[in-house]
Order: C-alpha cells, then sequence, then structure tokens
C-alpha cells in the first residue's frame, strides 16, 4: 500500500531540466519542495530547514552528493536522504547505503517511482523520529503519586489543568517549589490531544546565557565552505521548540530564564515563528507551550510582563503540602512502596504523628527524600520518627512574635515573601527592599530556627 504521507523534500541537482520537471511534480503529489544547486548549498538548506527528505545528485559540484550525505549524518536529526546519479555502478550504489543512504536511484527515473521512494522515506524517518522521541519521554516520566488527593485546592488544580489540556493556548503553573509543577505539566500534556507528540522539558535554571538561546531555538552548524575542514566539528543544535514540534515544551522554573532570552521567547511567541539562531530560515512554533515558576501573579516578579503575557493563557495555582493535610499520610505511605516495593516498611504511629505535625516548607520533594532516607536507615522494616530525622522543633508553627505589634506584623510579611521564593534568603531581601545581612539580622532577633523558615530544608 501507497504511503499517504507528503513529504518536506529538498532537490539539490544542478541539472535545470531535470531538476524543473521534479520539482512540479513533487509540488502536484501534495509534497512540499524547495531546490538548491551545489553541495554547500543542500548543506546549508538541510542544517537550516527541516526536510523530511533529500535528493542528492551524486555529481553536485562543490561537493557532491556523497559527502553532503555523509556531513548530514553528523546533524541528530538528519533527513532521508536518496542518491541520484547518471553513473549506475554497483560501486556507487553501495557507498551511497554504506554511507547512510535511505535509498539509490539511477537516471533516468519514472516520476510515479520516485514519488513513491519520497514517501516511503519520510514515512520510516518520522516513525523512527516518534519511537526515539517515545524512549525518551518514558525513561523522564514519573509516577504522579502527587494528583491523588481529598484536598479541595489540589482537587481544583487538577479540573483546571484538565480544561487546559483540551486547549491550545499557552499554561502557567505556579506553586512553590517541590509542589509538583512539572508532575502537573506531564499530566496536561498526557491529557492534551497532542499526547502522541514529543513532550521535551527545558530546565531553565540550569541554562546560561550562553546556551540558553540554542537550547530554545536551535543553532545551525556555521557557514559551510567545501574548504572547510571544521565544518564537520560543528553540529547544529536542536532547540526546544522545534524537537517538541506537533507536542509539548513544558518550561521548568522559566523566571530563570536570563532577561535577552525571556524577550526572544516573548517575542517567538508572540509572533508563532522563529529563526534558528543564526538562520535565516523562519519555522512555525507547532509546540503547546507550558511552564512552571514559583513567582505569583500580580506580586514582584523575575518574568518580564511581555513573557508574562504570552505563557499566561491559562494560570493553574498549586496548593502546598502544608494546605493538603489529609494527603500527607497517603502520599507517604506511597513513597514507602516506591522506595521498598520488595520489602514492605511499616510507619509507626510515632513516625506518622511527625509527618502530620511536620510544617512540609519542601513539600512533596522533601517528602520524598525524607521517607527514602528512612526506609534505608531503618531496621526491621519499620519506621519510627527517629528515622524521619526531621529538624528540631519540626513540630513548632512559625508565629513569633505572637502580639500584634509592629515587629510582628513585619515578621509575617517576611514569613510570606520567604514563602514565596522557596526560602532564598538573598532573594527574599531583594523583594523586601533590604540586604541580606539584615534579613539574616532579623531572622535572628526573632530567635526563630532556621529548620522552622519558610522554604528551608
Amino acid at each position: 500500500m501507497l504511503p499517504t504521507v507528503a513529504a518536506h523534500v529538498l532537490i539539490a541537482d544542478n541539472d535545470d531540466i531535470v531538476a524543473g520537471v521534479l520539482l512540479h511534480y513533487l509540488e502536484g503529489r501534495g509534497h512540499r519542495v524547495e531546490r538548491c544547486t551545489n553541495g554547500p548549498d543542500a548543506l546549508r538548506c538541510i542544517r537550516d530547514g527541516a526536510f523530511d527528505v533529500a535528493l542528492l545528485d551524486s555529481q553536485l559540484p562543490e561537493l557532491d552528493g556523497l559527502d553532503v550525505l555523509r556531513r548530514t549524518r553528523e546533524d541528530p536529526f538528519p533527513p532521508a536522504c536518496i542518491i541520484t546519479t547518471e553513473q549506475s555502478t554497483i560501486d556507487t550504489a553501495v557507498a551511497a547505503l554504506r554511507s547512510g543512504a535511505s535509498d539509490y536511484l539511477a537516471k533516468p527515473y519514472r516520476l510515479d517511482e520516485i514519488d513513491i521512494m519520497v514517501r516511503r522515506a519520510a514515512e520510516k524517518r518520522r516513525s523512527s523520529l516518534d519511537t526515539s522521541r517515545m524512549q525518551r519521554r518514558l525513561f523522564r516520566m514519573e509516577a504522579p503519586h502527587a494528583l491523588d488527593s481529598e484536598a479541595l485546592s489540589m482537587q481544583a488544580a487538577l479540573v483546571a489543568a484538565a480544561r487546559a489540556a483540551q486547549s491550545h493556548g499557552s499554561v502557567l503553573i505556579v506553586g512553590e517549589p517541590g509542589t509538583g509543577k512539572s508532575t502537573v505539566a506531564r499530566y496536561l500534556h498526557q491529557l492534551s490531544p497532542r499526547s502522541a507528540g514529543p513532550m521535551v522539558e527545558v530546565n531553565c535554571d540550569l541554562l546560561d546565557p550562553q546556551r540558553a538561546r540554542a537550547a530554545l531555538f536551535s543553532t545551525p552548524a556555521d557557514a559551510v565552505d567545501a574548504a572547510d575542514t571544521q565544518a564537520r566539528a560543528l553540529p547544529r543544535t536542536v532547540g526546544a521548540l522545534e524537537e517538541a514540534a506537533g507536542g509539548t515544551v513544558i518550561f521548568c522554573d522559566v523566571e530563570w530564564l536570563d532577561q535577552a532570552s525571556q524577550a526572544a521567547l516573548a517575542e517567538v511567541l508572540a509572533a508563532g515563528e522563529y529563526c534558528r539562531d543564526g538562520a535565516d530560515a523562519r519555522l512555525s512554533v507547532d509546540a503547546r507551550v507550558i511552564a512552571t515558576t514559583l513567582t505569583v501573579i500580580g506580586e514582584q516578579h523575575e518574568i518580564r510582563a511581555d513573557l508574562l503575557q504570552q505563557l499566561s493563557g491559562e494560570l493553574i495555582a498549586l496548593p502546598t503540602l502544608r494546605a493538603r493535610a489529609a494527603d500527607i499520610l497517603p502520599i507517604a505511605e506511597r513513597y514507602v512502596r516506591d522506595a521498598a516495593p520488595r520489602a514492605p516498611h511499616v510507619l509507626t504511629d510515632a513516625a506518622i504523628a511527625a509527618l502530620l505535625k511536620y510544617h512540609w516548607p519542601g513539600n512533596l520533594r522533601e517528602l520524598r527524600a525524607v521517607i527514602t532516607r528512612a526506609v534505608v536507615i531503618a531496621p526491621k522494616d519499620v519506621i519510627d520518627a527517629k528515622h524521619l530525622m526531621l529538624p528540631p522543633h519540626a513540630g513548632l508553627e512559625v508565629t513569633s512574635p505572637v502580639d500584634d505589634s509592629l515587629d510582628a506584623m513585619e515578621w509575617r510579611h517576611i514569613q510570606v515573601v520567604l514563602g514565596r521564593v522557596g526560602g532564598h534568603q538573598g532573594r527574599a531581601a531583594a523583594r523586601l527592599g533590604i540586604s541580606s545581612k539584615t534579613l539574616y539580622r532579623k531572622i535572628r532577633e526573632y530567635g526563630v530556627p532556621r529548620s522552622d523558615i519558610p522554604g528551608s530544608i
């Protein structure tokens, strides 16, 4: 049966008559076709455009088809390459196939024959890409324990996620560190019409300004010259927006992107298209965008206003674990089973009481870490309170001072700001308009243990 998939095809042939006839025919069969006339231009086109199939003439000037084929193998997602030649020999065919060609075709050829060959090559390439992306997604996937909840606030967030999944707009997920923002983002992707497509996560806090643009928008290799021996050492980087085409891209902790990258991302999302960094060809944005942040909308934040506008088509706020008291024990028991699937452990009454009493500034992430550590150190498969190794004063609420004085009001405001930035005292001081040294002094003056500062672990 003839594959029905239409392809983005590059014809690299310096014969104007042959190339013109082939271009006209393939366009008439529903393919999107571009043409170039020499090897260096073919290599630039392949690295600047997302082609499914490249038809490479073996006698291209400046850089022949086989050399172009070998260099395209350095790219992470190269097109399927079909070598065409007027001098059909066994040696040429073997060399083409050994170099990675998907097929080999001698001139003159029948037009319907090359249409079938192009469709089969494109279908095989796309199937291979889908398999590769699926393996990566399955490797990254985590069991969504945090999504089972008795808390109305979490149930409302999940309803909002399910509703947002059916739309095509951007989604911004807000919550303290460890509340499950990335898990909800993956859950949203799984529920969406794009669930069969790729899901690409970008950890923005790990990107320095020099690498950010490449990670977002892709980079072609430097301009390639036939005499440039360094070209082979510079394969292009596939950015998140390109890799996520047909699926979802998740920008985790988006507020950590540098300002220049935020501006560039805002411009791309507003325009719906982008250029690979350093290239001229424009590509459409075909990815659903989800972002996560601990920023509270309406307060001072580190996300540019133009980017915030593009990201917050739908807003989902996640509750803290301390606001989900009824969920603490069920989730802890699941983490126990995950940590010791073949040797069931039991939580004592004292351990359960300690878990419920603690205020969990690190939320789900801290709970998982505490349980995993307890399973390792607990003897005889019984986890007691001492094995949890919770900080001193763990059961105390952070309420000092307790009166309605100005000091009390100031401390409550400091608590709120610390909670919003995940306990990061430097960022909290900046938002409060004081130095880190002054904030540290105030915390000491109020006599609050470090373990009881919101967000500290």
